[in-house]
């Protein structure tokens, strides 16, 4: 399977949930927010083969949020 970027995993979650990569890196408790950049990490740590510290470097996020994400959405 081919390995896809943090910015197409970026990019399908803003098109397919319709908020802005400003929003979705935003600090926002706001479920219209934080279910994207749960999904978000989710997806980044699924498909890129990229780490936790890595994925939550590049989102402003501590590697555990990343570890968190992934297995709530996973539930």
């Amino acid at each position: 399977m081919r390995r896809v970027t943090l910015a197409e995993c970026m990019k399908a979650v803003i098109d397919r949930f319709d908020v802005s990569k400003t929003k979705l890196l935003s600090d926002s408790h706001e479920a219209k927010y934080a279910v994207p950049r749960l999904i978000l990490m989710m997806m980044a740590r699924e498909f890129t083969g990229m780490s936790t510290p890595a994925i939550g470097r590049a989102l402003n996020r501590d590697h555990s949020t990343v570890i968190y994400a992934t297995k709530s959405i996973q539930r």
